[in-house]
């Protein structure tokens, strides 16, 4: 038994460390990245690190410059270029959004000491040792080469999206001297970027009533305490099941579509039996949505969507004009009529008002499906509690993330009232892609703080 911890103990010691070629913070490093579920979606990327300030740097590639991420000139932001027909656009986004992105990239590379050692493997054929980071926002495994210690690559199993990649071409102290080169285009963004956090678009409560919008209403005598509901399943299942926007900032998208989705389901003589291909396309907001409300990858505002959907249109459907997962594709033509929704399907906007988790509640219960936006960068909602909460709180120009919410009650283990929440981000995160946030304390994560949803003519749903 002695031998057999001796033994034990001297494999153990014999692990090979990470090699850590960026620890000047200077280096260049390629990467193919493949999404878990789906290998068919796969990018490459290049980065390049550098301290700018007093913060970390990064460029990044993305299929040979396709699009490119590149700090701004005073190093607190970033400017997103990507190819557009024959020019080059660029659209403003936050140093936390690119950092928060990627990071499961970058932390091999400077955080080798919080990885934990797992033990020998193989990574493609190759010897290798797996180690193991595992935090509230990222679950990480890296594979290090066995003789060297130098990284391979690694796969997220609880990030924000889930990937396997593999490192190449790993160099120490050097840059491309082009990756930090700012494209002329990039001085004139159409993007306003102080109503840019995260993903999401601020508008104020004032400026969507200015734009038409109107609140919902509650009736007196209004139980807020009354009966569970559930749009994910069962007779009352209006929702869409759980998408993915993949590595494309366009959640908005999604809890727009979402929501508008389970109205249409509810006015549909079909009801539930709608099928999910025949959702409003989230490539057609993408690619045909104003810049100042909706502006692809980069970020946009459901409220001030749906009010745009009044005029906009015909609207394809999903299965007819799928999502891409990046910007700007801009062609239907071809796509037959009877796979449109004619213009006016939306005829009108609802906001909750401001924090009243009780309305938010009524228009849940009677309306359906709701796109809200969430502080997702608070403490817990990347976590794993039953329940989310955080001490910290949420205020309407921090939050960075939309998602719909499509149910609430009452858990049946701990007993707290919940709102269930679905993301965007697969099914592979969280609860198979849900969240349940404790409700009634205090509007944990603004559940509350930018609600709403659509009012349709039923007369516009062609199926």
């Amino acid at each position: 038994m002695r031998l057999l911890a001796v033994t034990l103990l001297a494999a153990v010691c014999l692990a090979v460390s990470i090699q850590q070629p960026c620890s000047s913070y200077v280096c260049r490093y390629t990467a193919t990245v493949v999404k878990t579920d789906d290998p068919t979606t796969h990018h490459d990327l290049d980065i390049n690190h550098k301290i700018i300030g007093q913060s970390l740097g990064l460029s990044i590639s993305i299929n040979g410059g396709e699009d490119k991420y590149v700090p701004s000139s005073s190093g607190d932001s970033y400017w997103f270029a990507h190819v557009h027909g024959d020019k080059t656009e660029c659209d403003a986004s936050s140093f936390d959004e690119v950092t928060g992105m990627y990071a499961f990239f970058i932390l091999p590379f400077l955080e080798a000491s919080k990885f934990v050692h797992v033990g020998p493997t193989h990574f493609f054929g190759v010897k290798a040792e797996m180690y193991h980071f595992d935090s509230a926002d990222i679950v990480l495994n890296l594979y290090v080469d066995a003789s060297t210690g130098m990284p391979l690559g690694g796969e997220t199993s609880a990030a924000s999206m889930s990937w396997s990649f593999v490192y190449t071409n790993i160099k120490a102290g050097v840059n491309d001297a082009d990756a930090w080169k700012i494209p002329s285009s990039c001085g004139n963004s159409a993007v306003d970027a102080a109503r840019l956090y995260g993903n999401f678009m601020h508008y104020t409560h004032e400026e969507l009533l200015a734009m038409g919008a109107t609140y919902h209403e509650v009736p007196e005598g209004f139980n807020a305490a009354s009966s569970a509901v559930d749009y994910t399943a069962g007779p009352t299942h209006t929702a869409p099941a759980v998408l993915d926007q993949g590595m494309c900032g366009s959640c908005w998208a999604h809890a727009t579509v979402s929501s508008l989705f389970g109205q249409i389901r509810k006015a549909s003589a079909k009801g539930i039996a709608v099928p999910q291909g025949f959702m409003p396309s989230r490539q057609f907001l993408m690619d045909f949505a104003p810049a100042d409300i909706g502006d692809g990858c980069e970020g946009g505002s459901p409220p001030a969507i749906f009010q745009w959907l009044q005029t906009a249109g015909p609207i394809p459907t999903e299965a007819a004009y799928p999502y891409q997962e990046v910007d700007h594709k801009c062609d239907i033509s071809g796509i037959p009529s009877n796979l449109m929704y004619p213009a006016g399907l939306v005829k009108a906007v609802k906001i909750v008002p401001e924090g009243d988790e009780a309305a938010l509640l009524h228009a849940l219960q009677t309306v359906g499906p709701i796109a809200i936006g969430v502080c997702d960068d608070l403490p817990g909602f990347q976590g794993t509690d039953r329940i989310a909460k955080t001490t910290q709180k949420c205020t309407p120009d921090k939050i960075g993330h939309a998602v719909t919410l499509v149910g609430a009650g009452v858990d049946e283990i701990t007993g707290e009232e919940y709102w269930e929440v679905q993301n965007s981000w697969s099914y592979m995160w969280r609860d198979s892609g849900r969240i349940r946030i404790a409700r009634n304390r205090g509007d944990q994560y603004g559940v509350a703080l930018m609600a709403a949803y659509p009012v349709i003519d039923a007369s516009k749903i062609p199926f």
